[in-house]
């Protein structure tokens, strides 16, 4: 369907089926206690969205069907920069994440994007960093991408 409008039932038989950039943002209306079960359908721009505000903490897996999510811009100056705030997982693969994380705060420790172990394949460059994202397997509990 697309445009926000999302087919399946989010489980993990039937997961929501993510087309393009208005039902990536649509995951942010979804139950932040329950689980749910995400397929990328398609590659996606998320340029349409010049400064993308973090999804909120919620408990999603994602089968990211070796699709990219390009053109993710994120302006932050402090706290949770990614295309989650959080992301409590039991299994999200075969996704890679192509954003540029701009930091508006002069301290050279904000400049740096971080994540935990499980997320790999992360590479900066400069102050308005281009940050990739690949997610062969994750299993964690949790990712966090910060500012």
């Amino acid at each position: 369907m697309a445009n926000g409008v999302m087919l399946g039932a989010g489980t993990q038989n039937d997961p929501w089926v993510v087309e393009d950039a208005w039902d990536l943002d649509s995951l942010r209306n979804l139950s932040a206690t329950d689980w749910h079960w995400v397929k990328i359908e398609n590659d996606i721009s998320v340029g349409s969205f010049p400064n993308w505000i973090p999804i909120p903490s919620r408990r999603f897996n994602i089968d990211g069907n070796n699709k990219t999510i390009s053109n993710l811009r994120i302006v932050a100056s402090s706290g949770a920069a990614g295309l989650f705030a959080q992301l409590e997982t039991l299994d999200t693969r075969d996704l890679r994440i192509e954003a540029e994380i701009v930091h508006s705060s002069t301290s050279t420790s904000d400049k740096s994007p971080r994540a935990n172990e499980k997320a790999r394949g992360i590479n900066e460059v400069g102050a308005s960093a281009v940050t990739t994202v690949c997610l062969p397997s994750c299993s964690s509990h949790s990712i966090f991408l910060q500012a």
